[in-house]
Parts: structure tokens; sequence; C-alpha cells
């Protein structure tokens, strides 16, 4: 559908009017709840803690994320997500988590393992800070292993772009996320290493890795060809082509490199649509 719509310029228009009264009607039926929470935002001085039932713990984080507000206004946060995730769990295997930011993925995985550990990816100073926290919080610090910096294509050194308490839209490329264009960004320099070689270092047998990096996808998955062969995990990655043009790349392209390495793609929210079809999704890579 999505495609259809994209290609035809006479069905965009005829659904246009419908589309803007139901904005409009959401808009002017959410609007109390969200002056609220913007008001919360403003009032709250340092982090909150939030319990986040599908991801069974209690979590530190900035009132200024976009994770906060998607929290207090819809009650959950990917509900959908982290059960695919939990379903693919083996308790005697290992799960990365790339782009661990507070450590949802990571401490509801963990709590899944039994002689298995969690790779926790997470380059910023705020979002590294809370994570630890939370996982002290959560009982899991002993199961997961954490990485400071980025996981990229090869080992060195990486900048890092982020916005004070809203890392999750961190990027190791100087793009705006059209969810906080226009906002200040800061930089800092960080280690970087291939999954490949952290997979090595850590003697890691990954059965799950799931994948949100704001655009770098590619250079994630080209740093962890050798893992994908051995172990053959289940993978979850974001698809936003705007991000990934930044990169040089498309969500078609990374459809390509698993459907060659023997993977079935698939977009876990809408069955039956084609991933990456969409301008943003998720896709889901199961090994064949």
């Amino acid at each position: 559908m999505q495609e259809f719509l994209r290609n035809n310029t006479f069905a965009r228009q005829l659904l246009t009017g419908p589309r803007m009264l139901r904005r409009r009607w959401r808009h002017y039926r959410d609007q109390p709840t969200v002056d609220t929470i913007l008001a919360m935002q403003e009032m709250i001085v340092g982090d909150v803690q939030v319990r986040v039932h599908e991801f069974d713990g209690e979590f530190t984080m900035s009132p200024k994320s976009h994770i906060f507000y998607r929290l207090a206004q819809f009650g959950e946060y990917e509900p959908d997500l982290i059960k695919i995730i939990l379903d693919a769990v083996v308790p005697e295997k290992d799960v990365i988590d790339v782009g661990a930011n507070l450590g949802f993925f990571s401490c509801a995985g963990a709590k899944r393992l039994s002689t298995g550990r969690v790779l926790a990816i997470e380059p910023t100073d705020g979002a590294h800070r809370r994570l630890i926290q939370n996982l002290t919080l959560n009982g899991v610090a002993d199961k997961v292993v954490v990485f400071k910096g980025v996981a990229s294509d090869s080992a060195g050194q990486s900048d890092i772009h982020f916005i004070d308490g809203m890392e999750e839209y961190s990027s190791i490329e100087k793009s705006e996320h059209p969810a906080v264009a226009g906002r200040a960004m800061a930089s800092i320099t960080v280690a970087a290493k291939s999954i490949d070689q952290l997979v090595s270092e850590n003697a890691l047998r990954p059965a799950v890795i799931k994948v949100d990096v704001e655009g770098a996808e590619g250079l994630v998955f080209k740093g962890a060809q050798a893992t994908l062969k051995e172990f053959r995990p289940l993978v979850l990655a974001e698809l936003n082509r705007q991000m990934l043009a930044t990169f040089g790349t498309s969500p078609e392209e990374l459809i390509s490199r698993f459907k060659q390495l023997g993977y079935k793609t698939v977009d876990p929210l809408r069955p039956g649509v084609e991933p990456g079809t969409a301008d943003s999704g998720d896709l889901l890579c199961i090994p064949g």
C-alpha cells in the first residue's frame, strides 16, 4: 500500500482530506494530555525513575527524553518489539544490544538468561551513566558486558553527536532526526569496534542482535559478517530511509545483504508488508 501511494499522485490526493480530518481530531483529542506532559517535563528537576511493565523493570531516565514522553502519553514503549526479542532469547546463549541507551532491551533480555550474557553497546556519557544505573537497579549487572563506544565496520575512533537528555537520537554523523530538527547537538570522540571483534573478545555466542543506531546500521552489519555467518542470530533493526541515506545506504541495500546470507526479512509490525517500503519502520531478519 505504501509503495502504491508513493507512486500514485491521484490516490494520495484522494486520501488527503480524510487523513487531515483524522489528524486534526487526534490533535484536538490528545492536546490536554500533551500539554500536561510538556508541563511536567519543564517542572521536573533531575532524572526520574519509571516502571516500564513490558520490559519488566524500573528505569532511570531524563524527563527531557522522548522515551519519557511516550511512556507518559501511552503508558508503554515498543511492547511488540520486546516480545520478539524475548521470544528469541536462548538462556544459554548471548544477546547483543547495539545502541542500548537506557538499557530497556538489555535488562529485559538479561532477566531471561541463565549462563548467557548481554553485550550492551552505548557511547554517550549520559545514556551510559543511566545504563549502568539501570543494570544495577534491575539486578542484572553481573550478566551484562558494557562497551562504551560505537559498533562500526572496523576498530578505531568515532565522533558521536548527541542531545543531552535525548541520547536516543545520537548518531555518528551530524544528521538531524526529524523528531529533533533544529536542536543543538554536542559531540564527543569514542572508541569504535566491530561486532565481530567484540564477539571474539568476549567469547560470545549471540542468539539475538538488536540494532538502533540512527542510520549507521549498514556499518554495524558490515562489521558483523563473521558473527552472522557463524552464529545465525535473529536480528531486529530500525530502518529509516532518511537516516540511512546520510550514510550512503538504503533499506533495500540492507535487506539485500541479509538475503544474500540466507536470512528471511520481514516487517515485524506489519505482517504481509514488504520491509523497507515505508520511509520509517523496522526490519526483522530470521535465519534460514
